[in-house]
């Protein structure tokens, strides 16, 4: 007992007594910190010990462990983390009404996703009206998508560096002042340039906001969560296109009144932020103090799983925002529905989407993430088959076949960014998130404008074709995601890979790869 003691004191007296360089040396290998997982369930457990506790300003921390602390994070060792930033998981925590900050945190995350989804859709619904308002071709009407997303981008590009150098709370109401400033603009029913600039600015703010808020959710560690939370997203871009379709009246169109839904929304936000958030800080290990914003986001961008995350998410992004944004169209030239019926069709594609992250999170978890994801890629591509043979002019089989493909498809983006982040630390999950949204962005933006010159060069005809062979490249890059954390697992565990090990891992009912599957590929290893 006493020799147990007496090597402890003698660790802690060597990490207390170690340089603070000692901090870039171990971020070299970003696989180091924490164990890996191939699904969230294993890691569910693990937030109940940080999440409640570990998103609030600590102020207690000793200047000593500030800026001198370089102790090691062991990989099999959640504990060893040692996050700063703890402190009381409550609300006025002495009274009787006290209610958990997680709550508080995880209400306000979705919020922002439904200010962010009510104006994500809105593009594509307003497209028909903005084209007979301006005279412009789908050519030039695809821009405003370019124009949106291209915000979005710039703005997740610059949200690691915003969110390190200034505290949350400041990031997030930037976020929605600029959100809001865009959503004005388009209420007068500006010049085609002004609106551009319009939806640059709504496009800016939504990146901003979307990162912040999602780096918030990231640090749970609970991918069902993120995929509830998300579902708002999809209320919001559920309930834009129904609002377009309600402001229909005859000849006269007013889209310009649809834009003070989002600046409400953001303006509502503005002030909650300023309260919510005013002790938040995220978990960081303490060993990440030193380290700046450029070399975390570099160790991220060197990191394969993290490359294959972005290019997956660029994919599925493109997916899901070229159906979205060309769904009024393709149903209003291609199946020649009245007016006002395409709208009300794309906004149950939102709404197959919000009901099935809420109803297939714990499914997927169960079943297995690489499974679950590949099955619904093909379901999303075999979907698309029928809404492009369905008859011409049958609004049932229209709308049913749009509630399908959201249904389908509502999963896929929670998943691969959970997948990606929640193998990473504390300290690299923010600028991971970062770098993983935009790159989905860049999808959003570059591949539904391609699709609109197409459609320009061609007929919407062809939407559902290009659909299909992105979501046959889905199911590679799933594939090969899965494939790549299967290799860093068995490299980190000194276990030989194998065809074998990776199929026993991959068709278990749990496919997380924890210690249970580690022991099956010992075994497959073992075996003749």
């Amino acid at each position: 007992m006493d020799t147990n003691t007496n090597a402890h004191a003698d660790a802690e007296l060597k990490t207390n007594t170690e340089s603070p360089k000692n901090a870039e040396d171990l971020s070299t290998n970003i696989t180091q910190p924490t164990q890996l997982y191939l699904n969230t369930q294993d890691t569910r457990k693990l937030s109940t010990d940080s999440s409640q506790h570990t998103h609030v300003c600590s102020r207690h921390s000793s200047s000593f462990d500030k800026y001198h602390s370089s102790s090691t994070i062991h990989q099999d060792s959640p504990a060893s983390h040692d996050l700063l930033n703890q402190d009381i998981a409550y609300y006025f925590p002495n009274k009787a009404y006290r209610f958990q900050k997680k709550w508080v945190l995880v209400a306000m995350t979705a919020l922002s996703f439904a200010t962010i989804g009510i104006n994500d859709s809105a593009v594509g619904a307003l497209m028909p009206q903005m084209e007979k308002y301006y005279h412009k071709s789908e050519a030039i009407m695809s821009f405003s998508f370019l124009a949106n997303s291209g915000g979005y981008v710039i703005s997740t590009a610059t949200s690691s560096f915003l969110i390190h150098h200034l505290q949350l709370r400041y990031v997030l109401m930037i976020a929605s002042c600029i959100y809001s400033l865009g959503s004005l603009i388009g209420t007068f029913r500006p010049p085609f340039g002004a609106l551009m600039v319009s939806f640059i600015l709504t496009g800016f703010g939504g990146g901003l906001l979307d990162t912040a808020a999602t780096s918030v959710i990231v640090h749970f560690e609970d991918g069902p969560l993120l995929t509830v939370t998300y579902s708002f997203f999809s209320l919001g871009s559920m309930a834009s296109p129904f609002l377009v379709g309600g402001l229909q009246s005859g000849d006269k169109q007013p889209w310009e009144l649809y834009f003070w839904f989002p600046f409400s929304l953001a303006a509502f936000l503005f002030l909650l932020q300023w309260f919510v958030y005013r002790s938040y800080k995220a978990p960081i290990e303490k060993d990440a103090l030193h380290l700046s914003a450029a070399r975390k986001f570099r160790l991220v961008i060197t990191d394969w799983t993290i490359i294959i995350g972005v290019s997956l998410t660029f994919v599925v992004f493109a997916m899901q925002d070229s159906w979205s944004q060309w769904a009024s169209k393709y149903l209003q030239d291609t199946k020649e529905l009245g007016d006002g019926i395409p709208q009300i069709a794309q906004g149950t594609f939102w709404a197959g989407v919000a009901v099935s992250r809420i109803v297939l999170c714990k499914l997927v978890a169960m079943v297995g993430d690489i499974k679950a994801s590949v099955s619904l890629c093909a379901m999303f591509a075999l979907v698309l088959v029928g809404v492009w043979l369905v008859e011409t002019q049958h609004l049932a089989g229209a709308i049913c076949l749009n509630i399908l493909l959201g249904f389908v498809d509502g999963p896929l983006v929670p998943v691969v960014l959970s997948t990606s982040v929640n193998t990473l630390p504390h300290y690299l999950k923010q600028p991971a998130t970062s770098a993983i949204v935009c790159g989905g962005l860049v999808g959003s933006s570059i591949i539904p404008l391609a699709v609109g010159q197409a459609v320009n060069a061609f007929s919407t005809d062809i939407v559902p074709g290009v659909l299909i062979v992105i979501a046959a490249v889905s199911i590679l890059l799933y594939t090969v995601l899965y494939t790549t954390k299967y290799l860093k697992l068995m490299k980190d565990n000194d276990i030989k890979p194998s065809i074998s090990g990776w199929m026993k891992a991959s068709i278990s009912k749990n496919t997380s790869f924890s210690s249970k599957h580690r022991e099956c590929a010992q075994q497959s290893q073992a075996s003749p």
